[in-house]
């Protein structure tokens, strides 16, 4: 896979995504021109598989790095994540999440039929809230089990690499600026938690992850302190 990257963070990527070549960087001012024209190179000539932008000036009013790219891509795929976690939420709450797990009962069990088309109405509710475009990618799949582990097979843990370096990079560029500390605060802690979400390590004993726990939390405070204004220093 070749991969341009519009950042210099490049060390995470190369470490944890086997078979990846990085073959060209750019430094892009805050222009929607200029990064429309850098993308559209490496995607229209170059034909590189994977893109990777972000703004390098944090989230400030200067920073037009999102507005650039949706202006050239032909399918957004907002809040899977958030949107996979609703899911599941919901059918466990109604007692259905048997139909996401796969774990109802088997052909020849007399209760087969009757949870079978119970099935047929779970499928709807995926289907509904879904945007068009993303729909359509499961609307022929026979159950709910295929359109979950498809929707998690193609925008979940397949792609977690790139989804720990897309929020690592969020979570160094972000600033207190004119938040407020707690709103600061739940900014970073939104972005950690998705984190949690996509960097699962196994824990051989109590100890490590207790040794774990502590690292972990002591790098989110650094986080925390880095990103303050100046007059909390």
């Amino acid at each position: 896979m070749e991969m341009g990257l519009e950042c210099f963070h490049c060390k995470f990527l190369i470490e944890r995504l086997g078979g990846v070549k990085v073959v060209a960087i750019a430094v892009v001012p805050d222009d929607v021109g200029k990064i429309k024209d850098v993308i559209q190179r490496w995607s229209d000539i170059d034909g590189m598989d994977l893109i990777l932008t972000l703004g390098g000036t944090g989230f400030t009013p200067i920073d037009v790095t999102l507005e650039a790219t949706k202006e050239l891509i032909q399918r957004e795929t907002p809040s899977l994540l958030k949107w996979s976690q609703v899911v599941h939420t919901f059918l466990k709450g109604k007692g259905k999440l048997s139909h996401l797990l796969g774990t109802g009962p088997k052909k020849g069990n007399s209760k087969f039929d009757a949870w079978d088309e119970e099935d047929s109405m779970v499928m709807s509710w995926p289907w509904n809230s879904l945007l068009p475009e993303i729909n359509d990618t499961f609307m022929f799949l026979p159950a709910s089990k295929e359109i979950w582990e498809t929707a998690k097979e193609t925008y979940s843990k397949v792609r977690d690499c790139a989804q720990i370096y897309e929020i690592k990079t969020k979570i160094y560029g972000i600033k207190q600026g004119d938040h407020l500390v707690t709103e600061y605060a739940n900014l970073l802690k939104n972005l950690w938690q998705e984190m949690d979400h996509y960097r699962c390590i196994e824990m051989r004993c109590s100890d490590d992850a207790a040794t774990l726990k502590n690292f972990i939390q002591k790098d989110r405070i650094y986080d925390f302190l880095a990103g303050l204004n100046v007059e909390f220093d």
